[in-house]
């Protein structure tokens, strides 16, 4: 069990009775959940990282709202990549989809409402595929 700690400059990391979970300090860290825990490496973009300190994901995402750890249990998990497009990262941290969303709802009956630049809209699936070959107008 790792406990959340903050140094005197303000940032953080984690640590067991005996040890520092690694040598990175954090901005800013969440308490682990489900062996995850929210970091934010770099001043306005986050990360996971797991119980072994390594960071789950090759990239870091910008900090959209709450700063709290994700329950990746019920992942796909919705985030904003540095090119301030939308897609998901699954329970290893992996983005989902090749496409990147200019907009995306949350995953909702293993479906997402997903739309492209042009405000045309579809839904993919857990595993980041589109359900239908046709995009869709709101009107």
């Amino acid at each position: 069990m790792y406990t959340r700690i903050k140094r005197a400059d303000g940032k953080f990391n984690f640590s067991n009775q005996n040890s520092l979970i690694g040598t990175d300090w954090f901005y800013y860290a969440d308490s682990f959940k489900n062996g995850f825990a929210y970091v934010e490496p770099k001043s306005g973009f986050w990360n996971l990282i797991n119980e072994q300190g390594e960071l789950i994901s090759k990239e870091n995402f910008i900090v959209v709202k709450n700063r709290t750890t994700p329950d990746l249990s019920k992942a796909p998990y919705k985030v904003k990549r540095k090119n301030g497009l939308w897609n998901f990262i699954n329970q290893e941290g992996m983005l989902i989809s090749k496409r990147n969303f200019f907009k995306a709802e949350n995953f909702e009956n293993g479906l997402a409402i997903v739309s492209d630049r042009y405000g045309f809209w579809n839904f993919i699936d857990t595993n980041g595929n589109l359900v239908s070959y046709d995009w869709f107008l709101d009107e």
